[in-house]
């Protein structure tokens, strides 16, 4: 069940010379159902159930300007977007602080957990002490910490995008840059 919210604004200006659009949401999903993994010894890879309760809020912002229209058929756009959602694990069913979402893989997992946007991942990282990496003295490799810690999301903090079209008489030339700040792989 999801419940939202969202309001926005659309502005023209000089005919449609100058356009901008912004978007506010807010949404609410409660017992959102997702696929969680199970033993192989069940016959099964996953299993879908409800875990949890999610947040989502964000900024939709584009602009888009066309500095050069002729009655000859020779047009110049230039247009942008950004995005920005926080996202956030409101709660989990069972009582459970965090949930593995994903498949583990050499020690790391993707899970939801509480306070974290959803695809958090936590994995074993090198036990540190006092700002320096502990060392086994036998092997000389460092020592993993017995328990897996926050390493990230992979969502980012804001997406944007810049691009242009140049047309003339049907034929016409498109670039867009595109960029996701933040998150991690």
């Amino acid at each position: 069940l999801t419940r939202e919210y969202e309001v926005g604004v659309d502005l023209s200006f000089l005919k449609d010379r100058l356009v901008t659009s912004f978007t506010y949401y807010n949404d609410f999903t409660h017992n959102l159902i997702t696929a969680i993994p199970v033993p192989p010894s069940t016959g099964y890879t996953s299993e879908y159930t409800n875990v949890g309760d999610i947040s989502n809020k964000g900024e939709e912002l584009s602009i888009r300007g066309t500095p050069i229209s002729t009655k000859w058929g020779l047009k110049w756009d230039i247009f942008g977007t950004y995005t920005h959602n926080v996202n956030d694990v409101e709660s989990l069913n069972g009582g459970v602080s965090q949930l593995a979402v994903g498949n583990t893989f050499q020690g790391m997992a993707i899970v939801a957990a509480v306070g974290h946007p959803y695809g958090t991942f936590y994995a074993s990282d090198i036990t540190y002490w006092n700002g320096h990496a502990v060392v086994d003295p036998t092997t000389g490799l460092p020592i993993p910490t017995t328990k897996p810690v926050l390493r990230g999301s992979f969502l980012p903090k804001f997406q944007a995008s810049w691009g242009t079209d140049v047309s003339y008489k049907g034929l016409k030339l498109h670039a867009l840059f595109v960029t996701k700040q933040g998150g991690q792989f």
